[in-house]
């Protein structure tokens, strides 16, 4: 499953120089292909892009160090975007892992399978 990150343009803009930042200074060769995939999957001009979680937390890594290397050089102001669309991002993706992601069950073995709603109005402990 995928999930569609929608970006303004400006934004694209920024994502783009983070992860073009990183593709640069990396050394392992499996992230820097990695990261040619997702930079091939953006459609910058629009905006927009097909991905996974994985994915969408490799952009928010490459945002946020390209915008602490801003704030180490002193340019806060250049960090805020930065930190804004990692922030947007990363929302993206809790959305998408809670969509997507498996469900956690709540289940207590035994031969009695009643659920914890029907134990508690029993006034049984859970």
């Amino acid at each position: 499953m995928k999930h569609e990150l929608k970006l303004m343009p400006v934004e694209a803009i920024k994502v783009r120089n983070a992860i073009v930042s990183e593709i640069e200074q990396t050394d392992s060769p499996f992230r820097k292909e990695w990261l040619n995939l997702i930079y091939n999957k953006i459609d910058f001009s629009k905006g927009t892009a097909q991905l996974d979680g994985g994915e969408m937390e490799l952009i928010v890594q490459c945002l946020r160090k390209i915008a602490s290397l801003y704030v180490r050089n002193g340019r806060m102001k250049s960090a805020i975007p930065y930190f804004n669309i990692a922030y947007k991002v990363h929302d993206e993706k809790l959305k998408y892992q809670a969509r997507y992601g498996p469900k956690v069950l709540s289940f207590k073995g035994g031969e009695n399978n009643e659920s914890d709603q029907q134990r508690r109005q029993a006034g049984v402990s859970v």
